[in-house]
């Protein structure tokens, strides 16, 4: 009896699909004031645009692929953060050379990324959280999560053709709006102000004046610790700060401290952000600058004579 030939058949089909690769998002264009630690910050929609193509469309097979995001951080194991219903489906219904765009972000935005208008929506709520933690993550992972041809049915499959390979292209697109939960902590260190007199002298209360402008669309408290020669910060002092408001220009402020403070040399100026949700996003040119730092201190003076 000779060999038989099978070119086709009828049956059930299902594949694991390997070999996908992707490159992990770098965290470039980021603002300075968001880059100290005690930031932490939950977008408000941040979106990532994934197209790729089905090289088994036309055996009427649907494809499903999941995705993982996972926040780098130097010295810390982050929890990654995955879609709600775990993956999404690659349909069949276009020609091979056609691709297919989904949008996956907490809820679904009013228009899509440029090249992705015909974007499916797939929510994954838990993307917001991706940079949220003590400090900015320095990359983030994607992995493509349990890739696979699940078991269906096919008639006439032809045997002993090589399949195209699965190709591809993402975007991650997120806005620095933030949310209501997002804090942003900004710290500048200003010292270099002890001599001889101000060795001298025993700190009752110490006044503090500066003028603010920042184009950051989210309103500030200002607060100050003073610091010793030493560079250590004095504890058990009394701070009381100042607010800032939304953009300001050229706002003076003043912030008091009360307390025994002896070796003074400088102070370390705080300023946190709170707030309700921004209309306006970050951008990586906003700052926050303090000009005419100037301090009026009370206390005893003591010297030798």
């Amino acid at each position: 009896m000779s060999d038989m030939a099978v070119s086709t058949f009828d049956g059930v089909v299902c594949y694991d699909i390997d070999g996908i690769d992707v490159e992990p998002i770098s965290m470039t264009d980021i603002p300075d004031i968001l880059n100290q630690t005690g930031t932490d910050i939950i977008l408000d929609n941040p979106q990532i645009y994934v197209s790729m193509n089905n090289p088994v469309a036309d055996k009427g097979l649907s494809a499903s692929v999941g995705f993982a995001l996972t926040p780098i951080r130097e010295g810390e194991t982050s929890q990654a953060l995955t879609l709600d219903d775990d993956s999404l489906v690659i349909g069949h219904d276009k020609p091979l050379n056609e691709n297919y765009a989904f949008c996956m972000s907490p809820y679904k935005p009013d228009t899509y990324y440029t090249g992705f208008e015909d974007a499916e929506f797939c929510e994954f709520s838990t993307l917001g959280k991706v940079l949220s933690g003590t400090k900015l993550p320095e990359s983030i992972n994607i992995d493509v999560v349990n890739p696979n041809v699940w078991a269906q049915e096919v008639y006439g499959f032809e045997l002993g053709k090589k399949l195209d390979r699965v190709n591809g292209s993402y975007s991650f697109y997120a806005p620095l709006a933030l949310t209501e939960n997002s804090v942003i902590a900004y710290k500048d260190t200003i010292d270099g102000w002890n001599d001889k007199d101000v060795d001298s002298i025993e700190i009752s209360e110490a006044i503090i004046n500066a003028v603010v402008t920042t184009d950051v669309p989210l309103a500030l408290d200002i607060k100050a610790e003073p610091i010793d020669k030493y560079g250590n910060v004095i504890e058990n002092v009394e701070v009381e700060g100042a607010s800032v408001g939304i953009k300001a220009q050229g706002q003076p402020i003043e912030i008091s401290i009360k307390g025994i403070i002896r070796h003074l040399d400088g102070i370390i100026l705080t300023a946190r952000a709170q707030s309700g949700v921004s209309d306006e996003s970050l951008a990586p040119g906003h700052n926050i600058t303090l000009t005419d730092i100037k301090a009026k201190v009370s206390g005893i003076y003591r010297t030798e004579l």
